[in-house]
């Protein structure tokens, strides 16, 4: 990281949904140019977590800001402007299926930014080179490996040099040396392009390895938002549990918390 300056920041930010508390009172910041992976048990909200950084929804109470703006005050046009500078590795991958390797890299090239066809013939060959897929620009979709069809998207993710970028699991269903791969694509864009990375993941071990910090939410709380190796050396008990995988712990594996003998002997 060059400096230390601010590019995302909640403030109190409580998200509820049909009567259900998603989360209560979320407040932290990252910084540019950080890589941070966001963790935490199966169901605590993640995903819209990173729904409300993109502006997609509103908080029920609180801020959040982007680029140092409140997304709340934006209007349409202000937000899709701002979106422009954030990418998005989605878990499916999300390719046009009817276009080649290069059409789907070219896609944001020539939809939003509207650039000429000379320019995007250049770009769109740099940023297939960066994954290692130059030579499979004219192939369809279906003619990739799963390792491959993550670098095309990511590829298109990284078309526009956004300021932030989101990984929606960039590693499930990845053989060992296509996940080596991505982790260290994902670290090298973060430092060469002082961006900005924020890693959805469940894989502890990779994320912990490429991370500057870990943000840990549960029970629809901040947890915790520190560097890997602090995470590891903890003893609070759930973060311990989740951090070491451990079976017993104070995240319970059925949902609800739900004891069958104790029912089973209440019916009796």
């Amino acid at each position: 990281m060059q400096d230390m300056q601010e590019i995302i920041r909640l403030e109190e930010v409580s998200f509820r949904r049909a009567g259900r508390v998603i989360f209560s009172n979320l407040s932290f910041s990252i910084n540019r140019g950080e890589v941070v992976g966001v963790m935490g048990p199966s169901g605590t909200g993640k995903t819209t977590l990173m729904r409300l950084i993109t502006g997609q929804l509103a908080p029920s109470s609180g801020r959040v800001f982007v680029f140092g703006r409140d997304l709340s005050t934006l209007s349409r046009a202000e937000l899709m402007e701002l979106r422009r500078n954030i990418g998005m590795l989605f878990q499916s991958n999300a390719l046009f299926t009817d276009m080649t390797v290069f059409d789907n890299v070219a896609f944001p090239l020539r939809e939003v930014a509207k650039l000429p066809k000379e320019l995007i013939e250049i770009l769109v060959a740099m940023k297939l080179q960066t994954v290692g897929l130059a030579g499979a620009r004219y192939l369809m979709p279906q003619e990739l490996s799963g390792g491959m069809m993550r670098r095309a998207a990511l590829a298109r993710a990284m078309a526009l040099d956004p300021k932030i970028m989101i990984y929606d699991e960039p590693f499930t269903g990845q053989d060992p040396i296509t996940l080596g791969m991505l982790a260290k694509l994902v670290r090298d864009f973060s430092r060469g392009l002082d961006m900005t990375s924020l890693i959805v993941s469940h894989d502890v071990a990779e994320v912990a390895a490429i991370a500057d910090r870990i943000l840990l939410i549960a029970d629809g709380k901040l947890l915790a938002l520190d560097a890997p190796e602090k995470l590891y050396q903890s003893e609070e008990p759930m973060i311990k549990q989740f951090m070491h995988a451990l079976s017993d712990g104070p995240v319970p594996f059925h949902y609800p918390n739900y004891n069958y003998l104790a029912d089973m002997r209440g019916a009796v």
